[in-house]
């Protein structure tokens, strides 16, 4: 693992983009992801990924790099796990991320979770005084919504 951590770094120290949206291991509480069951496992990881990054990325690449912690906002596979569970910590999160696709719907119930799934995530963001970013999402909600939903695009202006 550590090749491709240094890797990432090599990138990211080429790349142009003017902010670096960083969003490790996103969705980790999503179950068919295959990791969401283990959040000790993640919060390692998380963090072990941002250390190497903090310490060996260049000055210039590091002051435009964000670390995203990014839910899916929506049920955890388990009563048994939970947000903070998942948390690396804020000294190493700078950025809190959910994704919105179904939940805006009324008939959106269960495992695709609803709006106070997200709203769930947005709280945390709060109570950890970090800016919350809506990071993924799908045309149809800006038709459902018209274009209530705030979101966030990233475009790098010379490309990575």
């Amino acid at each position: 693992m550590d090749k491709q951590i240094s890797l990432l770094v090599s990138y990211l120290n080429r790349c142009r983009a003017t902010k670096i949206f960083l969003r490790l291991g996103y969705e980790f509480d999503n179950p068919t992801f295959g990791y969401s069951d283990n959040p000790e496992v993640y919060v390692l990881a998380f963090r072990k990924l941002v250390k190497y990054c903090r310490k060996n990325l260049n000055e210039e690449t590091l002051k435009r790099v964000l670390f995203v912690w990014h839910s899916w906002g929506a049920p955890m596979a388990s009563d048994e796990l939970s947000l903070d569970r998942f948390y690396p910590g804020d000294d190493v999160v700078d950025w809190i991320g959910v994704s919105i696709f179904q939940q805006v719907f009324p008939w959106s119930k269960g495992l695709a979770g609803s709006m106070s799934d997200v709203e769930n995530v947005f709280q945390f963001a709060r109570d950890h005084n970090k800016v919350s970013l809506h990071c993924l999402s799908f045309h149809l909600i800006y038709a459902v919504l018209d274009q209530a939903i705030l979101t966030c695009c990233i475009i790098a202006d010379n490309g990575c």
